[in-house]
């Protein structure tokens, strides 16, 4: 499990961790700050979603629905994101579409 809490450095975080990613492959929590493009939160997106990641928002709740595309990103201010690498999903009967 890895937590980024880097007041809108998340991205950059994520790409240095390409590698790992691929390898290790942990359970995400990363968050998106208020006031981020478009653009960074298109590139988080991909980068997660071409590592094999579903992303969807994180509020403490039972929340089960995952993002779809990156413009599902901009309809919040300022949240975390909970991505789970999909072959984890898939032990716990969880789906999610992934690109």
């Amino acid at each position: 499990y890895i937590k980024i809490d880097a007041e809108g450095y998340d991205f950059f975080i994520l790409k240095s961790l390409s590698g790992l990613l691929n390898r290790i492959r942990p359970v995400i929590q990363a968050e998106v700050m208020k006031g981020t493009s478009e653009s960074y939160r298109s590139q988080m997106f991909e980068l997660l979603k071409s590592k094999g990641y579903a992303v969807q928002p994180h509020d403490n709740s039972e929340n089960l629905e995952f993002f779809e595309s990156a413009s599902e990103m901009l309809k919040f201010d300022n949240f975390d994101v909970f991505c789970t690498p999909i072959e984890q999903l898939a032990v716990n009967g969880l789906t999610a579409q992934a690109s």
